[in-house]
């Protein structure tokens, strides 16, 4: 059996701008007409990637779909993003209904337990909201969602260093000022458009950095962690490409069951629950036309994701369309880990993964400790260690 050939950008040779944004908008009306079903469910945050799904199906006609959203309050307001969401119904004409999600924390919210241990933090509130989206009296056949939009179309300052190879050195250095962290923006800059990027002691100290300390040394050298780390991330090659090289590699990673962030058990648990999970930002005939284009069309004037923009001018509202960031979904996850201390304290006390030899009782509480004190470096990595933990008390039986 051979591997299958790498996906291909599309030629668009001498297209203009306006031109690639209308390629763009026919690709992006496709992949949501492919990811459609019967009768739709949209999963509605306010960010620019929903939203923009929300305006393909007001441009489109397509339907029937109602949008439903996850909606916090204090003491999260750094995730409420209620306003957008509703500036996005009343534009483009969709029902949306709200489910407060200021319980739903991870570690707090349950969640059925899948084939594999659960890496996606936010399993618990999405299950609440499949359970809310299935018991309508008349349920959708599909749901749509927006993951796959950051890997697909996230610029950065990948975008910046080819534009400044491609000879916009002026145009590039100042997109560099629109970065959140300008001084830090340039130093990343000068890093990539050196070459230093890809280099081995590039890559290691990446994966020092993301590596937490509580793993016993025996494990990370018989699991070989700092080895495969390395060898995973995105070769980005010369400027002039990193974005496109940085887009398929996490495009890659996803795969085309948009595996994402959620492992599979988002997809899977919608098919128990008798509705498809689709993701139209994984349609391969939008990635190819994505990849064809030039890093302008992915960041610009301090705003990601600019083809997008463009290409659902009018469908989107102002307030989303000149919209820079979006919710801080680390709030979320904080807030979980921090309300459930104690199951992660318990962790150091009785653990197959202690008796597995793969994690140091007093190593982990240490960082645990500094954790708590505010470093909330590896946040992700305490809640992936609580969800193997979880995952092989239920497998239990099956463990040497």
């Amino acid at each position: 059996m051979t591997p299958a050939e790498p996906l291909a950008a599309r030629d668009v040779a001498g297209a203009d701008q306006d031109q690639l944004v209308g390629l763009f908008r026919d690709a992006l009306f496709t992949a949501v007409e492919r990811c459609s079903g019967t009768s739709d469910a949209l999963l509605l945050s306010g960010g620019i990637d929903s939203s923009s799904l929300a305006g393909v199906y007001a441009a489109t006609g397509l339907g029937p779909v109602r949008a439903y959203g996850l909606t916090y309050t204090a003491p999260l307001t750094a995730c409420d993003e209620r306003a957008y969401a509703r500036d996005v119904a009343a534009l483009t004409g969709l029902t949306f209904e709200e489910l407060p999600a200021n319980d739903l924390l991870p570690l707090s919210a349950p969640y059925p337990m899948g084939h594999e241990p659960e890496a996606w933090s936010y399993a618990g509130r999405n299950w609440a909201m499949l359970n809310h989206i299935t018991q309508r009296p008349v349920p959708p056949t599909t749901v749509l969602a927006g993951e796959g939009g950051d890997e697909l179309l996230l610029g950065q300052v990948f975008a910046i260093a080819d534009r400044i190879a491609h000879g916009d050195a002026e145009g590039g250095w100042r997109e560099a000022d629109t970065l959140p962290d300008p001084a830090r923006g340039r130093a990343v800059l000068t890093h990539l458009l050196t070459g230093d990027y890809d280099t081995p002691r590039a890559r290691l100290q990446r994966a020092l950095g993301e590596v937490p300390s509580w793993f016993t040394q025996a494990w990370m050298d018989e699991a070989a962690v700092l080895p495969r780390l390395t060898s995973s991330y995105p070769q980005l090659g010369e400027p002039g490409s990193m974005t496109t090289a940085y887009s398929r590699g996490l495009f890659a990673e996803a795969g085309a069951a948009g595996r994402a962030q959620c492992g599979g058990w988002w997809e899977d648990t919608g098919r128990r629950a008798g509705v498809a999970i689709t993701y139209p930002f994984l349609d391969p005939d939008l990635a190819a036309l994505t990849w064809s284009l030039p890093p302008v069309m992915f960041r610009d004037g301090g705003l990601e994701k600019a083809v997008l923009r463009q290409a659902l001018d009018g469908y989107l509202p102002e307030s989303v369309a000149r919209r820079p960031d979006k919710a801080e979904a680390l709030t979320i996850l904080n807030a979980g880990l921090l309300t459930n201390q104690a199951q992660l304290r318990a962790l150091a006390k009785d653990s197959p993964l202690i008796d597995l030899g793969v994690l140091d009782p007093h190593r982990f509480e240490t960082g645990l400790d500094r954790y708590l004190s505010g470093d909330h470096r590896h946040a992700p990595a305490l809640w992936a260690l609580h969800a193997v933990h979880e995952w092989l008390l239920a497998h239990e039986r099956h463990l040497p």
